[in-house]
């Protein structure tokens, strides 16, 4: 093995300290520790442009450290973004609060009571950037079953 010039030590170092430098500004990597803004959110499902889709609207709010989804003050609820695939139901979650992780990650469960029948919704997203929020989403309706990916972001 030859030995480094003092040259090419530096710019190796000069090279090290680069690259640390910008993966330190491009952020955590899959939302892994991203910080949640707060505020309110919108977000669609990925379907094809001309499908008609349900809007998921909610809040994210900062209570003793901790960030949460809640229903926007506009609205009765925590609405999903839903392909519509199943029904064409615009139906809130039950749940008053989704905890959101340290790590900026989400997930719920729930069955919502539609008649003599429920419509099964797992949910779960993670923030990628303060203001950007990306998951899955499985509905389970009446022997239909639909999952989608699905994005958003922060509105104003």
């Amino acid at each position: 093995m030859s030995a480094l010039t003092p040259a090419t030590r530096r710019l190796a170092t000069a090279v090290v300290a680069a690259v640390a430098v910008s993966a330190s500004l491009a952020g955590p990597a899959n939302g892994a520790g991203a910080k949640v803004a707060v505020g309110d959110y919108q977000a669609n499902p990925i379907v094809p442009a001309n499908q008609e889709h349900g809007v998921g609207v909610f809040s994210v709010t900062k209570a003793a450290g901790t960030r949460e989804i809640v229903r926007s003050n506009q609205f009765a609820g925590i609405y999903y973004p839903d392909s519509f695939e199943c029904a064409d139901l615009d139906l809130p979650l039950a749940a008053e609060s989704i905890p959101i992780s340290p790590t900026g990650r989400f997930r719920i469960s729930e069955r919502i009571p539609v008649d003599d029948a429920f419509v099964r919704v797992s949910w779960k997203g993670h923030w990628s950037q303060p203001r950007v929020v990306s998951g899955s989403i499985a509905i389970k309706y009446d022997g239909c079953s639909s999952t989608h990916r699905w994005t958003g972001g922060k509105v104003g």
